[in-house]
């Protein structure tokens, strides 16, 4: 008998830096997708994520 293992899925939230703040570390941009994300995933039940960021 094959035992079932449940699985929780992992959701990757990805934040691109615009071209106008690539020279700033953590700029208002990256900030703001963040919190959208986070109030999507919260509004949504999603409790397993990770966050990414495209930065230089």
């Amino acid at each position: 008998m094959l035992s079932q293992t449940t699985q929780i899925p992992i959701a990757a939230l990805y934040a691109r830096l615009s071209r106008a703040n690539e020279l700033q570390s953590e700029s208002n941009s990256i900030m703001h997708q963040r919190h959208s994300f986070e109030t999507y995933c919260r509004d949504h039940n999603i409790l397993n994520y990770r966050f990414y960021v495209d930065a230089p």
